[in-house]
């Protein structure tokens, strides 16, 4: 990789196993240069400016990761997947959708899908999910979570799994983790919340 490789010997050191942040936004970071990615999957980003890319030589390995991943938090078995990721799916590029998609074609029973902004159709799926007794799995970007709970929330089945994933996106004030977990177990009388970050970087 050119681009590691000038900034160890920039530092002086061929350890260097961080990478800043800035480099998938200034570079493209690939190892070897004679291939095409099958994917470019780019960072939401919190601002206007320029976001990071990520090429993807091989999407299938992805998959796998995302998969395996999945497998081994969660164990094996189905779940009813509800997505809100309004700004995602708009965009086109998210590595974040393509996982989501993934998951549901994997472990996803009938019913799974993305929502937009239409909360009353959300509420009836996972109560109607909730009352088959199936194992829930409802992921979102904070904004929209946050709208959703404080809208449409109830009380939803203990094992639940809500997992936010990113900030507000500008979308409102900005809230601590912490805090958004707590609006959020109140809202869905659930004991905790998980949280998923940093694909584009971290893939």
């Amino acid at each position: 990789n050119e681009v590691i490789g000038r900034y160890c010997a920039l530092l002086e050191d061929r350890s260097q196993q961080f990478l800043p942040i800035r480099f998938f936004k200034d570079f493209e970071m690939r190892c070897g240069t004679n291939w095409e990615p099958q994917a470019v999957f780019k960072s939401s980003g919190t601002t206007a400016e320029t976001h990071s890319r990520h090429l993807v030589k091989d999407v299938s390995l992805y998959a796998r990761a995302a998969r395996e991943s999945f497998r081994r938090i969660y164990g094996e078995g189905d779940f009813s997947i509800f997505a809100l990721l309004p700004n995602y799916l708009e965009r086109g590029d998210s590595s974040l959708v393509h996982m989501v998609k993934d998951w549901m074609d994997q472990f996803g029973l009938p019913g799974s899908g993305f929502y937009l902004y239409n909360f009353d159709a959300l509420r009836q799926a996972l109560a109607e999910a909730a009352e088959r007794g199936e194992r829930i799995l409802l992921i979102g970007v904070s904004f929209a979570l946050l709208d959703f709970a404080e809208s449409h929330g109830f009380a939803l089945p203990p094992d639940t799994i809500v997992m936010e994933t990113g900030g507000m996106k500008g979308r409102g004030k900005e809230i601590s983790r912490s805090e958004l977990h707590q609006q959020l177990s109140k809202a869905f009388s659930l004991a905790k919340i998980h949280s998923e970050y940093g694909m584009t970087e971290l893939l």
